[in-house]
């Protein structure tokens, strides 16, 4: 079966950061431009608590992007929405991205209030670490996402165009434009070729989680290539060829990604990539997983990457943890822990961030979130060590 005929009124809509230590960041900086897939990415934890995966919820097989039409006609089941319990009334009619059955639309619009706390440094230029309430550094209101999607079914099951424009932050840029060819292949296998986010680890929401921004492997960047690939339930696997990090024509990127996933809620991978920009050589790898059971879901993952910059070796890892448990049916509270070491050589330059909020649907196309974060890292870097008490207005369809 494909994807859409898997899918049933309760399956996922999701959406759908001393010489030792410059070293370890000009690694990092290498990793990040290496691969990357603002915040538009899939929310893995709904995927397991509603048993889908991402290509039954999205375009991009991968996840991220637009949705799927069966996604909006059960969006009201899949968010634990009964009919006239959002927050505005029932319409008469409501709003259909689906154009036609050859063109489909979407959006994703985020508004953001965020505070920083951070204390002033001793006579030393030492702060304390894991205090939360510090002095208000500073207040930001910002569009942290403007962006739209377009689906052009051009022969219907075999051949779909796909286009992802951003309006905001930044000015408007291309993030993904890429065709897939269906059934032509055994296994359900497809063919993805163009520019789009790359298979690999969870697709976090949150963009500043340490196993995302400090590798780099998050929806910052996109890459230009070809993806071979399988979606669905069961084993996902995904095989991307894509142009390395440096404006070479040698350099080129090799990713590879695999995970099991299944219909209660189990889900176990593992990814791998590399790249050899300018001379220099970088491998990474992560695994990954998660668990289901009832309102309750865990997630996990782990990055450890190994560079070679400039004859110099670097080993650094990072790791996440969350977990996610639907209250009255309708609203996710989210604890999530995160770890960073850039350098495993450097003693004391480790970090790492607590996160804890709520995110409610307010109705289908409406959701708000709230969340408090520690982060602590070096005593002698005070901008590492603050809190941030985020307020986001997400409009989506």
């Amino acid at each position: 079966m494909r994807p859409m005929e898997r899918m049933n009124a309760k399956q996922c809509l999701a959406r759908t950061g001393c010489d030792g230590t410059r070293m370890a960041l000009a690694a990092l900086t290498l990793v990040a431009a290496l691969i990357a897939p603002p915040d538009v990415s899939a929310e893995p934890y709904m995927a397991l608590r509603e048993g889908s995966s991402c290509a039954d919820c999205h375009t991009n097989r991968t996840g991220g992007g637009m949705r799927s039409f069966l996604v909006e006609m059960h969006s009201a089941d899949v968010l634990h929405i009964k009919d006239g319990e959002g927050i505005f009334p029932e319409p008469d009619e409501r709003f259909s991205p689906q154009i036609a059955s050859w063109l489909r639309i979407g959006a994703d619009f985020r508004v953001t209030d965020r505070l920083e706390f951070q204390d002033d440094p001793d006579a030393q230029g030492r702060v304390d670490n894991n205090t939360a309430f510090r002095e208000i550094e500073s207040n930001d209101i910002d569009v942290e996402q403007a962006t739209v999607y377009g689906s052009l079914t051009l022969i219907q099951d075999y051949l779909t165009f796909y286009v992802d424009e951003r309006f905001a932050p930044g000015g408007a840029d291309n993030r993904e434009a890429f065709g897939i060819i269906d059934q032509m292949l055994p296994g359900e296998t497809y063919i993805k070729a163009g520019r789009f986010f790359p298979a690999w680890g969870l697709k976090l929401q949150d963009d500043e989680a340490f196993v995302g921004a400090a590798s780099g492997f998050n929806f910052d960047r996109t890459v230009t290539g070809l993806e071979v690939g399988r979606g669905g339930m069961g084993l996902n696997w995904f095989l991307t060829v894509a142009e390395g990090t440096e404006d070479d024509d040698t350099d080129q990127l090799l990713m590879g990604s695999a995970f099991y996933l299944t219909e209660n809620g189990f889900m176990m991978g593992a990814s791998a990539a590399h790249d050899e920009p300018d001379e220099n050589e970088i491998d990474a790898f992560s695994w990954f997983g998660g668990l289901s059971v009832g309102r309750l879901v865990g997630l996990a993952q782990g990055v450890y990457m190994d560079t070679d910059v400039s004859g110099v070796n670097t080993q650094s890892w990072a790791a996440y943890g969350e977990l996610d448990y639907l209250i009255g049916g309708w609203m996710n509270a989210k604890l999530a822990f995160d770890y960073l070491d850039p350098d495993v050589d450097v003693s004391d330059d480790a970090r790492n961030r607590f996160s804890i909020g709520v995110e409610p649907f307010l109705d289908e196309y409406l959701q708000i979130r709230m969340f408090y974060r520690v982060l602590n890292g070096p005593q002698d870097q005070p901008a590492a060590n603050r809190d941030e008490l985020t307020l986001e207005g997400h409009i989506f369809f």
